[in-house]
């Protein structure tokens, strides 16, 4: 299992306001809160995710209708997931999707159309199996990882929410760890089925998730 250092899928981020002004927007802030008083036609209105994506842009006081700044997101993303999986990918009901959940569903989109995601991990734990052929597989990985030849590669179909509706994709993807080293505290001459041991980074702390290439339906097995 691999651990990221950034937030986790189902935490709820806060939204983010800003107001872009060019033409001198009314603005009046107190300790806890911001209140838009006027906007111009000109004026441009933004509200983000903590991650500065953007979940909603208008222009002056014209706000944008329920189906074009969620609805319409969604299920486009929706339509584009739907050539990866078998299952039918019904629309939710967007009123109960979280910002976390829709910053998943944006991403899944964006790595299944083709742009990879790199980002950090902090460790990755490993049980020794109880069959000997694996055992002696991941004891191997261990002792590789000790010095330092070796990356992690977890493939996955994946899974997500959306309000309380669950979703899957067929089409898995990949995420491999662009460099791994044994916890020090770990003699991989001592392990035995049933331990667990750590995997931490490298010199390099990132990790990248992408669509897995030449895939066809039953070719990769899922525990």
């Amino acid at each position: 299992m691999l651990s990221s250092s950034g937030s986790s899928r189902g935490k709820t981020l806060a939204r983010r306001r800003r107001w872009e002004t060019s033409t001198g927007a009314t603005l009046k802030q107190s300790a806890t809160r911001s209140t838009l008083c006027s906007a111009s036609d000109d004026d441009v209105i933004s509200i983000e995710t903590a991650s500065a994506q953007p979940l909603i842009r208008a222009r002056g006081a014209v706000m944008p209708t329920a189906l074009e700044a969620i609805q319409r997101p969604v299920a486009q993303q929706l339509a584009q997931l739907q050539e990866y999986t078998a299952s039918v990918l019904v629309m939710p009901n967007v009123t109960e999707v979280t910002d976390g959940q829709f910053r998943y569903l944006s991403l899944l989109a964006s790595i299944y159309n083709g742009t990879p995601h790199r980002w950090r991990w902090t460790e990755a734990t490993l049980e020794v199996p109880e069959e000997p052929a694996e055992a002696e597989r991941i004891v191997a990985l261990a002792i590789e990882a000790q010095a330092g030849t070796h990356t992690l590669v977890k493939v996955e179909a994946p899974m997500f929410l959306l309000g309380n509706r669950t979703y899957s994709i067929d089409h898995p993807i990949a995420s491999t760890t662009h460099s791994i080293v044994l916890d020090s505290s770990v003699d991989p001459s001592a392990l035995r089925s049933g331990d667990t041991f750590r995997l931490v980074p490298g010199e390099d702390d990132h990790a990248t998730t992408a669509k897995v290439v030449d895939w066809t339906p039953g070719s990769i097995q899922f525990d």
